[in-house]
């Protein structure tokens, strides 16, 4: 996979690493999915999904829905995690550090550097409820 994950195809070939990696689970979990008005998405971009999250398999999810390369801002706790902590090691995707004004602003400008490179953005922003 770290072969894969790196050079000038880094960011095709992860898609398509994620690509394949979220059907086979969605055939192990018995999850169908079936994409409609796929023609209401636009068609060039690149665009920023702000999208809810209610499980971790909507992470996986956004990989067979979303139709082009995109980088995924995340919680820099997915830093700990296998396997899905090399995508953000390895510049692919971006994490978010949440308890630091100036990191923020660092994930900040990195997605800024992923739109203006033609790659969107896809984020489950936090939940607010008023009170913090």
């Amino acid at each position: 996979m770290l072969f894969l994950i790196r050079g000038k195809n880094k960011f095709r070939n992860a898609l398509k690493l994620k690509q394949i990696w979220s059907k086979v689970i969605c055939v192990l979990v018995f999850i169908k999915v079936q994409v409609d008005n796929a023609e209401g998405f636009p068609n060039e971009g690149p665009y920023v999904v702000c999208a809810n999250h209610a499980s971790y398999l909507d992470i996986l999810l956004m990989f067979l829905i979303l139709p082009d390369d995109f980088a995924f801002l995340g919680k820099a706790e997915v830093l700990k995690w296998p396997i899905i902590n090399v995508f953000f090691l390895k510049g692919i995707d971006i994490p978010v550090y949440r308890g630091s004004v100036k990191r923020a602003k660092e994930c900040l400008d990195m997605a800024d550097l992923a739109l203006k490179d033609e790659r969107s953005i896809a984020i489950f922003p936090r939940r607010w409820n008023g009170y913090q």
